[in-house]
């Protein structure tokens, strides 16, 4: 293939990456509402966007490019490191930066996990640090929830928590698991990503007792969703020593970005 040939592939690839990145930007929704794309056409683009990166891949290698120099940055968006060389192998080491930033080591699963939901700030976003925390708490034990919530829980996130609960009482896990194994949406009218951020309420509270400590977020929203609710942490602590008395506790303060690794058993 000639240069002018390569150069000549490389400009409509960007052309058309650039084009569905545009897409993809201009139909983003807000949580609460389903995307105007269907799953199967979001689906199409993801792996449309694969392929042009892996096609650039071959034309990068076709072209000589043979070395780079990237950075990698903290969860603060500050320079944590560099990496430099072959551009594959560079981007592989890169990730294994990235996971030696986020990932933390502990011992074993505690009674008590006390974590923030930073940086995520945002209603539906903030039921991340689920995720590790239900990892690394003891079954029965208690997971005590901080969030900042600059942007608040929509009405059909509460109302479809509450409704879910309502029918599923006692069995949360089936009832969410049974949804997603028909490929049934716990709120019909949902994104994927809110549905899922639901998902991570409810099982949570199958399996533990969660407080939710925000200045944010009212009582009523709270229980309504299933938590318990304190004013501050002190009060929570209180609290959680009605279910777990003289617990081993792990302290997680950014709960959105770690990627916890459990010792008794090697597993992350």
């Amino acid at each position: 293939m000639s240069d002018a040939t390569q150069s000549m592939e490389a400009r409509i690839l960007q052309a058309v990456k650039r084009t569905l990145a545009r897409v993809i930007k201009d139909t983003a929704t807000p949580h609460g509402m389903r995307h105007p794309l269907s799953d199967g056409t979001i689906e199409d683009l993801r792996q449309c966007l694969a392929l042009i990166s892996a096609r650039e891949r071959e034309l990068a290698g076709a072209a000589g490019l043979n070395f780079i120099i990237n950075s990698v940055l903290d969860h603060n968006d500050r320079l944590y490191d560099l990496v430099c060389g072959d551009p594959v192998e560079a981007h592989l080491a890169g990730i294994d930066i990235c996971k030696g930033i986020i990932s933390r080591t502990f011992p074993k699963k505690a009674d008590l996990t006390v974590i923030s939901a930073f940086p995520y700030e945002e209603g539906p976003q903030i039921m991340k640090p689920f995720a590790p925390a239900t990892l690394i708490t003891k079954e029965g034990g208690v997971i005590i929830l901080v969030a900042h919530c600059t942007f608040p829980l929509p009405d059909v996130y509460i109302e479809g928590c509450e409704r879910f609960r309502l029918k599923y009482a006692g069995n949360l896990m089936e009832g969410v698991f049974g949804h997603f194994d028909k490929n049934r949406r716990i709120v019909e009218d949902g994104a994927p990503e809110f549905n899922m951020s639901i998902a991570q309420a409810l099982l949570a509270q199958h399996d533990f007792k969660v407080i939710l400590v925000s200045e944010e977020i009212p009582r009523d929203t709270a229980e309504r969703i299933g938590f318990l609710y304190a004013e501050d942490l002190n009060r929570a602590f209180a609290m959680s020593a009605a279910f777990v008395a003289n617990p081993e506790v792990h302290i997680v303060p950014s709960g959105g970005v770690i990627l916890p690794v459990l010792q008794e058993n090697g597993t992350s």
